[in-house]
């Protein structure tokens, strides 16, 4: 069933646990994802960002995922994730996303609040909630330069009150040691620092680049405060080790690609427990 990604998020705040966002690029990866929330019983969101929509069209990735979440038996919402223009957000929003985001991260502060307090405003008028990045998770898939860890910049607690309240984000990703795609080396996530965004910030906290990221650690974040959890590159494995499983004597692509959809579920049933993801009760 399709729902409210504020409705999701807010739950999992106040109850201490995270929801955990898949992204998708294709049809069968989502199929993938909802059939192994169902077999778990979980609420998930489907995320859909900017290479997706490269991939396959933002209505075709949108409109397939929204009959799948249709008549899924447990709580699914669609989000867009890492925005990189208006008019990619408009789009999103016009469709009838359950969520945006808008990433101006790698932007100065200044810069970052004036544009993205913009995208608020244009999303909340259709209601539709919006996420924002402060601080910088490097990697991001609209940044404008190739980047490494090295180009890291941690949140900080009092900008990140500032500048929720200048821009009006309903959630709020934030940068405590994490990065997107693969790490290059195992990473110290500061969970002290999401302790102290959390009580400085009052709304749902978002952690990207989750693939990777050692369990206890993730935990530890949860439990500090994260509510949303972004989890891209290991399912993007498991689907290619799926398909890669298969003899190449079979010429059946259904029976190809239904073993990379199969894959998934042990992805989806390992982070769903790290992050402690509630029972499906809607």
């Amino acid at each position: 069933m399709r729902v409210s990604t504020s409705m999701l998020l807010e739950d999992a705040h106040n109850g201490g646990y995270a929801v955990p966002m898949y992204n998708t690029v294709n049809l069968e990866i989502t199929r993938g994802l909802v059939a192994a929330a169902e077999k778990l019983n979980i609420p998930i969101l489907l995320g859909i960002a900017y290479d997706a929509i490269e991939h396959m069209g933002m209505e075709a990735l949108y409109r397939g995922a929204d009959v799948i979440a249709r008549a899924a038996s447990v709580p699914v919402a669609i989000h867009l994730d890492h925005g990189r223009t208006y008019e990619e957000v408009a789009a999103a929003v016009k469709l009838g996303f359950d969520s945006v985001m808008i990433d101006f991260s790698f932007m100065e502060f200044g810069e970052n609040v004036a544009r993205t307090a913009e995208a608020v405003k244009m999303s909340h008028a259709m209601n539709v909630p919006i996420e924002a990045e402060i601080g910088h998770v490097p990697g991001g898939e609209n940044t404008p330069t190739i980047e490494d860890a090295s180009h890291m910049v941690y949140t900080d607690p009092k900008d990140a009150a500032e500048f929720a309240l200048r821009t009006g984000v309903d959630f709020l990703a934030v940068s405590v040691g994490t990065v997107h795609g693969v790490y290059k080396a195992e990473p110290k996530l500061n969970i002290a620092l999401v302790k102290e965004i959390n009580a400085e910030v009052g709304r749902p906290l978002v952690l990207h680049g989750g693939s990777g990221t050692p369990a206890d650690q993730v935990r530890a974040a949860v439990a500090a405060g994260i509510s949303k959890v972004n989890i891209g590159t290991n399912v993007m494995r498991a689907f290619i080790n799926g398909l890669r499983s298969v003899p190449e004597s079979v010429m059946d692509v259904r029976t190809v690609l239904r073993a990379g959809r199969d894959e998934i579920y042990n992805v989806v049933a390992e982070t769903a427990d790290m992050f402690g993801t509630q029972k499906a009760t809607y």
